[in-house]
């Protein structure tokens, strides 16, 4: 399903985004910029840290551990024809583990 990307009017698919995000961040990355590219060219953005939120919590057979670094992504979103120029958007970027 694809939703429009606030203040954009491009419509992109969460699942594109996440696939094409998806990417191991090393633990001393996160206060570096990162850039996450997709395969096909329509992802091209640079992520600019600002701070992190994680968790490491172990509760018996369930476990979680995450890293949520927040700060700004700039570059282009494309779908076909439209591309969409970001400057100084808001948003973070996920590492997860998870098991139960």
């Amino acid at each position: 399903m694809a939703e429009t990307v606030p203040g954009t009017g491009l419509r992109a698919s969460k699942t594109l985004l996440t696939l094409a995000a998806r990417k191991k961040l090393t633990p001393m990355a996160y206060n570096r910029a990162q850039y996450i590219e997709s395969n096909d060219g329509r992802v091209r953005l640079q992520f600019l840290p600002e701070g992190k939120r994680s968790a490491n919590i172990h509760a018996g057979l369930i476990v979680s551990k995450f890293n949520q670094p927040f700060g700004r992504f700039e570059g282009t979103l494309r779908d076909g024809d439209q591309v969409c120029e970001l400057q100084n958007v808001s948003g973070f970027t996920e590492e997860h583990y998870a098991k139960w």
